[in-house]
């Protein structure tokens, strides 16, 4: 009798649903877990033990997601359009990128709010730009869009897909043995990590809510007084009300999200982040470079140039960029490389799931806060945890040539 097939544990699970796209009978499904995250789902009766699903999984497959070249670019830049920069979360540039290959009569891909949850589309139409710009702080389902890619390419079609490393990964892999004659730009957006949906949900349960118009806006500048005005969350109610709600550290959502413990336990230990990446493009804010204070109050993105053909859209795009140093970024970043393993173990990551559940959101509020309070128990947990899983060394900062 065969074994059955086993799916990547939900410890190091990316959520990346490439599994379920790979799979020919459609057998994997996607389920979201006590603890606000999406896994697949197989369903055993269905499954006919082909294993393409393991085949096509990243991190069951150890999948390198270093630069083809040896060193990539880092640049500041900037939309030359004022108004597509206004409306992105920093310099715009994935804005312009996705007009290049638009007026190509190319297809874009990327994520848009639908209602509470978010997901990635395609789009073809410059109209439907606007939803795909703009930062997300909940992870998409991604479900059903390798395939959709694929076809694509395999149409002859140019395509740009953006996403986060994991996402971009199980893209790789998922096209990495098939035959097509299109292109493909992949845009990496540098990553946090990806909080519980539980933060928004208990968020938003005081208030109907109807739909998330951003997370980030530049209502009243990107940075005033050298201080970060960029992060508020903007809904709008079932009653047709928009509200407006400013990272001023008692926004339960953003204290839950700057406190990294409801993020997916593959996060704390990520295996997609690095400097050089093998993405064409990642982007990230910019922030305190000093260099062009006259365009900071706009908005500026930290851009890294990872191949020839991401070098190319670049310089073909309507963009402004000026190569610039690694310190000050990489600084303001940590997440390009670094990884927050021993946060998997904090007391308030373990028990989230049951704290959601039974707490209320004022005395959550005060629990899940960017500085979480660290009790002698979480302490001793901490210095197991060093101990046993010692910390990935991060990657040294490379040097400009």
């Amino acid at each position: 009798m065969s074994k059955k097939i086993k799916l990547e544990t939900s410890d190091k699970c990316t959520g990346c649903m490439v599994c379920a796209d790979a799979c020919p009978v459609d057998c994997i499904s996607v389920t979201m877990k006590k603890d606000g995250h999406i896994y697949p789902k197989i369903n055993h009766k269905q499954c006919i033990e082909c294993r393409k699903c393991i085949d096509n999984c990243p991190s069951l497959q150890n999948y390198n997601f270093g630069s083809e070249i040896k060193q990539s670019k880092p640049y500041a830049a900037w939309s030359k359009n004022d108004k597509i920069r206004l409306k992105s979360s920093s310099g715009g540039v994935f804005g312009e990128l996705a007009l290049t290959i638009l007026n190509r009569e190319g297809y874009v891909c990327g994520v848009r709010m639908n209602g509470m949850k978010a997901e990635h589309i395609i789009i073809s139409d410059e109209a439907d730009l606007q939803q795909l710009m703009g930062s997300k702080y909940i992870q998409s389902n991604p479900l059903g869009i390798y395939k959709e890619v694929y076809e694509l390419l395999s149409n002859g079609n140019e395509v740009l897909f953006s996403g986060v490393g994991c996402q971009i990964a199980a893209l790789n892999h998922y096209l990495a043995n098939k035959e097509y004659n299109g292109s493909l730009i992949t845009v990496d957006i540098i990553c946090h990590g990806i909080p519980s949906y539980f933060a928004l949900s208990k968020h938003c349960e005081t208030q109907a809510t109807e739909k998330i118009i951003s997370f980030r806006d530049k209502e009243i500048g990107w940075v005033v007084n050298g201080k970060s005005k960029s992060a508020a969350l903007t809904r709008k109610l079932k009653n047709k009300k928009i509200i407006r709600e400013g990272d001023d550290g008692k926004n339960f959502f953003f204290n839950v999200f700057y406190s990294d413990l409801t993020m997916r336990n593959s996060c704390y230990n990520c295996q997609f982040r690095f400097v050089n990446r093998k993405a064409d493009i990642s982007l990230a804010d910019y922030w305190g470079i000093k260099s062009f204070e006259h365009e900071y109050k706009k908005g500026i993105s930290f851009v890294l140039s990872h191949s020839q053909k991401g070098e190319t859209l670049l310089d073909e795009s309507q963009i402004t960029k000026h190569i610039t140093d690694w310190e000050t970024p990489l600084k303001s970043n940590p997440a390009v490389n670094n990884n927050d393993s021993y946060l998997k173990r904090h007391p308030l990551r373990v028990f989230m799931p049951l704290f959601f559940n039974l707490l209320k959101k004022d005395f959550l509020n005060k629990l899940y806060t960017p500085n979480p309070p660290s009790t002698g128990f979480y302490k001793i947990l901490w210095r197991i945890n060093t101990y046993f899983n010692k910390k990935k060394k991060c990657q040294e900062k490379p040097k400009l040539q």
